[in-house]
Formats: structure tokens, C-alpha cells, sequence
């Protein structure tokens, strides 16, 4: 089963439960369907897309693919 793990550079709730569950279902993941993404975000903020602080942002010159992409 597809398993999208994520996580805040600044999330005060916990930012090493999301790394340590990809950690930990990685070492099954023979289809190659766990993924990880950490970004500039608070715990939940890269979830709610009408806050000020969640527009976007060029940390790298381009991006490939946006993450809501059709794999």
C-alpha cells in the first residue's frame, strides 16, 4: 500500500515520529511505495493551503514534479 510520510523542519509537535515510521516500513518495502517528504512547514502547516505562511516557495531552482503529481 502506497504510505506518504510527512514532515516540518519546524514542527514542535514531533518531527522524528514521520522519519522513524519511513525508517521503519522501509526496510519492507519491496514494491518501492513508501515515500518521505520534509519541508519548510509546522506540525500540520503543509496541510492547510490558506494560511499566509503556506505559499509557495523556490528552495531549489526547479522542482521536476509537483508531490500531487500522477506517478
Amino acid at each position: 500500500m502506497p504510505t506518504l510520510n510527512v514532515a516540518g523542519w519546524w514542527d514542535q509537535e514531533d518531527f522524528y515520529g514521520p522519519i522513524k515510521i519511513y525508517e521503519l516500513l522501509e526496510k519492507h518495502d519491496t514494491k518501492h511505495e513508501n515515500f518521505l517528504v520534509v519541508g519548510p512547514w509546522n506540525h500540520g502547516g503543509w496541510s492547510r493551503g490558506t494560511e499566509p505562511h503556506a505559499r509557495p516557495r523556490r528552495f531549489r531552482p526547479a522542482i521536476p514534479r509537483p508531490i500531487t503529481a500522477a506517478t
